[in-house]
């Protein structure tokens, strides 16, 4: 009887000591909340990628290590696209292949549903998007010496592909660090789904005047982000050593822009002249607190 009393006063202590062992393996879990976005690069890149966070207060902290299972049209052994977890941006990419690639030339829509389920760290959770197959075409002008293209944005018909008017389609050119909008921010299509843009002249590119074009549907809710890219030979050529020799925000220091450095050396002179102002306030006021008390004591 005595050594039952020992071992339950040894447990009690234990349970006081080290209260999370006596705790349940359910523990209060994470709500997150998602996004799923459909992304086509061209006609060869689909993936679809989802982004998770969790509320602390009024901040927003990316739900790391979330286990997502993918399913395109039903949640199934043979619908399942993958699994992943989410990486320290709370992100995660699924790649389609195989059973996507089958499918894409037999149906118009897709169906992708991003499932967590017994998540020890999360609650479960289902998302859904539903996808319409859309294509961005292009065709280049060059007439009277002026380079244009159209872009035409459909999806497929009964007989032959429909465009899709009034959608808001983003064309850049790509630079080395950054994509310049052409056109306007955003280009809004025809009746037919097309749109017409004028390419502007003086574009650099590189030693063979080749730029690319970067045509983008950005989240649209039917279609995803659909990105197109195109390489033509519209830019002026420039050669790395002009790169180089050019003055320009990119170039070395001995070629940056001249006005760069005269607002560089203003704002150094301009620092320097309240540095020198302030130091000689400071002796000033020095020299006259001593004559004051040097006055005071006589």
């Amino acid at each position: 009887m005595r050594t039952l009393k020992k071992i339950a006063l040894c447990a009690l202590v234990l349970a006081l000591s080290f209260p999370g062992l006596t705790q349940d393996d359910d523990q209060e879990k994470l709500a997150p909340r998602v996004s799923l976005n459909y992304v086509q690069l061209g006609n060869d890149s689909h993936v679809v990628k989802l982004k998770a966070f969790v509320r602390n207060g009024r901040e927003r902290l990316p739900a790391v290590k979330m286990l997502v299972n993918l399913y395109m049209n039903e949640i199934s052994k043979g619908g399942m696209m993958g699994s992943l977890a989410t990486d320290a941006e709370g992100m995660c990419v699924f790649p389609l292949v195989n059973k996507f690639e089958l499918a894409r030339d037999t149906v118009d829509s897709f169906h992708f549903i991003a499932r967590v389920i017994n998540d020890p760290r999360y609650e479960d959770l289902t998302k859904e998007i539903f996808i319409d197959k859309a294509l961005l075409e292009f065709e280049q002008f060059n007439a009277d010496s002026v380079l244009s293209f159209d872009v035409r944005l459909s999806i497929p018909g009964d007989s032959e592909r429909v465009g899709i008017a009034q959608e808001a389609i983003q064309v850049f050119v790509k630079r080395m660090y950054s994509l310049l909008p052409i056109g306007g921010d955003y280009l809004m299509t025809d009746e037919d789904g097309r749109l017409h843009v004028e390419f502007p002249q003086g574009i650099p590119g590189d030693e063979e005047g080749n730029v690319t074009l970067v045509i983008r549907v950005n989240d649209h809710s039917d279609f995803g982000t659909l990105e197109a890219h195109k390489i033509i030979d519209w830019g002026i050529p420039v050669s790395s050593l002009d790169v180089i020799n050019e003055r320009a925000l990119w170039a070395s220091g001995a070629n940056a822009p001249i006005y760069l450095m005269i607002t560089i050396i203003g704002m150094i002179i301009g620092i320097w002249t309240v540095i020198i102002y302030i130091g000689t306030r400071i002796v000033k006021m020095n020299s006259l607190g001593k004559k004051a008390t040097s006055l005071l004591e006589k």
